[in-house]
């Protein structure tokens, strides 16, 4: 019998967390409960080794009223002895510097800021990956992480792993990129295709449009052609083999009967798991309608594209989500290692 769609999320949750114990990772934004729920949760079921970073007192106190045990350590900025301090904010101002920083504003920025305090160290090598955003905006992560951390191959992209009522799905992208080129589209496409096979899935890519096929005829629909076109090149240099197609309607891309009418000999028979938005409006608000009105969880943003692991975690967000995007972190860790 066909897997229905709890199944299939279940199947890609429990890949997930199949890694355990390994890797070492900071929550940068721990002065929250959620926080202190999750790492309790993280603990006991023994996903990895956690460091929670801020405010010693509020951290600990939050630890005390929420009645939880937990044996995580506590890493306070402002209580971090002088000598790293300084390591991290000239690592900070190596990188920065040709863009104006000075050395006394790195020095600030890693004394008053979680994210970017957490960022140096992963970036120094005492820590795998740092996750934030449950408490600060999505830029100020992203912000951090390029800053700091930077890209594989001068781009980065992001996904949100979305576990719907079609099975799992991954959305691109949703919080990083503003108006992707077709070019970018394709780089999107690609870095999301790596990332779902992380968790198990067989890519199958759709390039998002109002139109499908020439259905419209303008500079937005072009846009989505060449980048299938694009994306068409980097398989060949990557040698890459990925099933794909675009431009689709969503429709076309997701209900196999539209699919059949609208784009017959189409390779996606409305059976896409991966979706790239033409940019981030599209993306954003298409991710929170299935999110909101069709009660979908959605993890992430994941962030893809950087030299080491940094994600990022919805303001909206709960404790089961902050643990899922650890077990992700490490799901990544294990395969990128």
């Amino acid at each position: 019998m066909a897997e229905n769609f709890k199944q299939k999320n279940q199947k890609v949750l429990d890949n997930i967390h199949s890694v355990k114990g390994n890797f070492k990772i900071l929550l940068a934004e721990a002065e929250d409960v959620r926080v202190i729920e999750a790492a309790s949760i993280i603990e006991k079921l023994g996903i990895t080794e956690l460091t929670l970073v801020g405010n010693r007192e509020k951290i600990n106190s939050l630890i005390e009223e929420s009645g939880l045990t937990m044996n995580f350590k506590v890493l306070d900025p402002k209580k971090t002895y002088s000598k790293k301090m300084t390591e991290l904010a000239k690592l900070l101002y190596e990188k920065r510097k040709h863009k104006g920083m000075t050395l006394a504003e790195a020095e600030q920025l890693i004394l008053n800021d979680t994210k970017y305090f957490s960022a140096a160290l992963v970036e120094n090598g005492d820590y795998d990956a740092f996750i934030s955003g449950n408490i600060c905006s999505t830029a100020e992560t992203i912000r951090a992480a390029i800053h700091l951390l930077e890209t594989k191959q001068g781009y980065a992209s992001s996904h949100f792993l979305m576990l719907t009522n079609k099975g799992p799905l991954l959305f691109a992208d949703c919080a990083f990129n503003v108006n992707p080129s077709a070019e970018e589209l394709a780089k999107i496409a690609l870095q999301t295709a790596k990332s779902a096979e992380i968790y198990g899935l067989t890519p199958k890519i759709a390039f998002l449009s109002h139109s499908t096929k020439g259905s419209a005829n303008n500079p937005d629909e072009q846009k989505v052609v060449e980048a299938v076109k694009e994306f068409e090149k980097l398989l060949l240099k990557e040698k890459k083999h990925y099933v794909f197609d675009g431009e689709l309607q969503v429709d076309s891309a997701i209900v196999p009967e539209v699919a059949d009418k609208k784009n017959s000999g189409s390779s996606i028979k409305g059976d896409a798991n991966i979706f790239v938005f033409p940019n981030l409006d599209s993306g954003n608000i298409g991710y929170k309608l299935v999110e909101r009105l069709g009660n979908a969880k959605a993890i992430g943003p994941i962030i893809q594209g950087l030299k080491k692991e940094a994600h990022d975690l919805s303001r909206g967000c709960s404790a089961e989500d902050i643990v899922d995007l650890v077990a992700i972190t490490c799901k990544r860790l294990d395969k990128n290692n």
